[in-house]
């Protein structure tokens, strides 16, 4: 079965959360991403924030990180990707939440040069300019990302979660969600008709420079910085245009977090004696309002675990 990982609910995680833009001729030493163990709750759990795509030299990763794997029962994810029917499901909901009803179309909202750029890069994956009207901006945005990436020379295979979900199925580990697909997705209707022209905008404007900037965060995460995905993450919301691209970086971060960080902890409360391997995006893991710090303040230790 084809593996997927979403990246926005995809996207903004394909924006923020990916990995180098070219390969580099060798790794000095294996990457050490985000890790953290959890506890205080009556099964053991560790934290490991990923990138979405990445390149085969990124792995293997740091000793700490496969170790703990090896000792796990449970591979959480932020969806489980690898139920039946998720590609389909992924698509019809992205198609129900991203597209125009009869009489609307994206040209009534977006510049026609701007309209004209974006059909330029979205017919290389065979979506027309007429098909390309029923989007609506953010949509077209997410798709952009993706051909950006691609671009970049980086895959999806080599993203941690499929990473780890290779070694799951080998080992016949059980995968567990922590959200669903709406959770994912539901952030993109708080934007506003203007902010999905700016947020279509951006993702053009920055098209050409992406892959310093995606070179430069998987730098960071090789080296396990918490604070540069920490600065990230307060940019990303801080840094806005307008108040309805705030509401939609909280919702994708801030309140993602809570409803990923309560299942966390049905995970550590169940009964039994189970070890709980999560891999979420690097930044769910770092600064304010974070899985980290909702679980501390919920009075779990979580500590670094490399």
């Amino acid at each position: 079965m084809k593996k997927i990982v979403l990246s926005g609910a995809a996207v903004l995680g394909i924006l923020m959360l990916v990995s180098a833009a070219c390969i580099p001729e060798q790794v000095p030493e294996n990457s050490k991403g985000i890790f953290y163990e959890v506890k205080g709750g009556d099964n053991e759990a560790y934290l490991f924030g990923s990138v979405h795509f990445g390149y085969e030299d990124m792995y293997p990763l740091d000793n700490t990180v496969e170790g703990a794997f090896q000792e796990a029962d449970v591979l959480g994810l932020e969806v489980d990707t690898t139920a039946a029917f998720m590609e389909l499901q992924v698509t019809e909901k992205m198609l129900q939440l991203g597209t125009y009803s009869e009489g609307k179309g994206m040209t009534d909202l977006v510049p026609q040069e701007t309209f004209e750029e974006a059909a330029g890069v979205i017919k290389t994956v065979g979506i027309d300019s007429n098909t390309l009207n029923r989007f609506q901006p953010w949509l077209a945005a997410a798709i952009i990302s993706e051909i950006t990436i691609e671009e970049a020379g980086l895959l999806e295979d080599y993203g941690v979660e499929n990473y780890f979900i290779d070694q799951a199925d080998e080992e016949k580990i059980d995968i567990k969600g922590l959200e669903s697909i709406a959770d994912q997705l539901a952030p993109y209707e708080k934007l506003s008709d203007e902010s999905q022209v700016i947020y279509l905008k951006e993702t053009l404007k920055e098209k050409d420079i992406a892959g310093e900037y995606l070179k430069e965060i998987i730098e960071h995460w090789k080296k396990g910085n918490v604070d540069y995905f920490a600065q990230r993450r307060q940019a990303s919301i801080e840094e806005t245009q307008t108040d309805s691209l705030k509401d939609f970086q909280r919702a994708m971060l801030d309140k993602r977090d809570d409803q990923m960080a309560a299942k966390i902890k049905e995970f550590v409360q169940n009964d039994g004696d189970s070890t709980y391997f999560i891999v979420v995006g690097a930044m769910h893991l770092a600064g304010e309002n974070s899985i980290v710090e909702q679980l501390r303040d919920s009075g779990y230790e979580v500590e670094k675990a490399n």
